[in-house]
């Protein structure tokens, strides 16, 4: 009896609050069901993030994968005019925000080849320095930072010329160790110098 009273009562209110025909049995349909729980709501929210978990995590892995392709590009070129081999000493300037010590394993390969060198800031150059060494080190981050870029500059103390240039690139998925850039970029500045050598005679 209750039940077929609050139908009636349910009717009556939709009537009285004017609504056509046409609205009539879902106005019913919402004061007649059952109000749905915390529980019920908790969940309806859960399903409707499971629904759209799949296309997001979709989107995150082929963004991953676009920003890891494998990209490798090295390479030197350096003025036929210097036998970069038949010089002595080397001093690497150190970079100000360099914090990683890029400027220590320069130095250390160019002494692993059997030169002298020194680092430090510009002003502290040598003047018996045969030639003076710059770089430019780039970081990105993928899981964690490491250097995607390398450049390696070597100029004449007296006149600032360009003597030689080097570049390693590497993205995420091919990347290497700053210590192996840096093997990489001197020796291929030095095949290059070797190289444009034999190219003038």
């Amino acid at each position: 009896m209750q039940v077929a009273d609050g139908v009636r009562n349910t009717r009556i209110m939709c009537k009285e609050l004017r609504w056509g025909p046409q609205t009539l049995g879902r106005c019913h349909e919402r004061f007649t069901m059952p109000r749905p729980s915390s529980f019920n709501r908790s969940f309806a929210r859960l399903i409707a993030w499971l629904r759209v978990l799949p296309p997001l995590i979709a989107a995150l892995v082929v963004a991953s994968a676009l920003q890891g392709c494998a990209v490798n590009r090295q390479g030197a070129s350096a003025s036929p005019d210097v036998d970069l081999r038949q010089l002595k000493s080397f001093y690497v300037v150190r970079l100000p925000a360099d914090e990683r010590g890029i400027n220590h394993l320069i130095a250390t390969e160019l002494g692993r080849l059997g030169f002298r060198t020194s680092t430090g800031p510009p002003e502290q150059a040598p003047p018996d320095a045969d030639a003076i060494v710059s770089y430019e080190d780039h970081w990105q981050w993928d899981i964690t930072m490491y250097m995607i870029e390398l450049k390696v500059f070597v100029r004449a103390p007296r006149t600032d010329a360009l003597l030689a240039t080097g570049t390693s690139y590497h993205t995420s998925l091919t990347r290497k160790s700053p210590g192996e850039m840096v093997a990489e970029v001197v020796s291929n500045i030095f095949s290059a110098s070797k190289a444009a050598g034999g190219s003038k005679s």
